[in-house]
């Protein structure tokens, strides 16, 4: 098969950086030209057909996936080559709704407007609801029936970095909480340690995510990091960076602080004892979410 030609590119400017998307959307009469994998065999349509949320193509959260790196064809991208196998039904069944190798290498094949958000295949959690993070806008929420799907390609720091751009995006479009409504794959499917490269820092990724939905929004005026001390105008042992002050409290671990833009301490977790968890549970602003 020749190279995938997107239907249409859109230009985003987003955190600052513009980012290239490339549609190219399964259409719902693509079927399987072989067994491509259990829930996809010979005469089968290639992805659900179905919207996300019970029908309502609302999405609920987003799922984010890590692919290893590989060396695309001369003329191609890795992001083209992987939608490629996936119209090819050489991905194993897996459906996803973006592919990110960089800011101009954002492949997105299924639908994702609001009100139109498609299911995939990605998730490993059948058609299962779960209990949503702490805070999330939903209490419940399933990896396949409820999320869009971002799949980073390989470890690399552009990768992430569209790929949190891109994340920060569809929060602003469809009202989702940046910092709780962003999910690992892992989350669905404890054994699988996917987003893999991601994983380690995940922390810091969900903060990047929400320092760009802030700024898209205008509403950077303050900066509230997460670390264990402050010296010399910087924050020691920063583990992420939060335009919101409630969402900065969320993050805080115990032996930590929140530092404003000054340096000056505006909360602080004590150390873990038994007496702090008690009095911790009974503090308002823990149950508060961001509108």
């Amino acid at each position: 098969m020749a190279f995938l030609i997107p239907d249409k590119i859109e230009e985003i400017y987003f955190g600052g950086k513009k980012i290239r998307i490339r549609k190219k959307i399964i259409p719902n009469e693509l079927r399987a030209t072989k067994y491509v994998a259990r829930w996809c065999r010979e005469g089968d349509p290639m992805k659900p057909c179905a919207l996300l949320n019970d029908k309502s193509g609302t999405p609920r959260a987003i799922t984010v996936h890590n692919t290893g790196a590989i060396k695309a064809a001369a003329g191609t991208t890795m992001g083209e080559q992987y939608s490629r196998a996936t119209y090819n039904g050489n991905m194993g069944g897996t459906i996803v709704s973006f592919y990110v190798s960089g800011y101009d290498d954002i492949w997105q094949l299924l639908e994702t407007a609001p009100g139109k958000a498609e299911q995939g295949w990605h998730a490993t959690d059948l058609d299962t609801r779960t209990f949503a993070n702490k805070g999330g806008t939903y209490r419940m929420v399933g990896g396949n029936v409820d999320t869009i799907s971002i799949e980073c390609i390989g470890p690399g720091e552009e990768a992430e970095d569209a790929t949190a751009r891109l994340c920060a995006y569809l929060c602003k479009q469809h009202g989702l909480n940046p910092l709780v409504d962003v999910y690992p794959h892992k989350f669905f499917y404890p054994v699988k340690n996917c987003p893999a490269y991601i994983l380690p820092h995940w922390d810091k990724f969900i903060a990047k995510v929400e320092t760009y939905y802030a700024i898209e929004k205008g509403e950077r005026a303050e900066l509230y990091r997460v670390g264990t001390a402050w010296e010399k105008g910087k924050c020691i042992g920063q583990r992420g960076a939060f335009s919101y002050l409630e969402n900065a409290k969320k993050f805080c671990r115990h032996g930590e602080k929140v530092f404003d833009s000054e340096g000056k301490v505006v909360f602080e977790r004590p150390p873990l004892t038994l007496k702090n968890i008690l009095k911790e549970l009974n503090e308002p602003w823990r149950m508060n979410t961001r509108e």
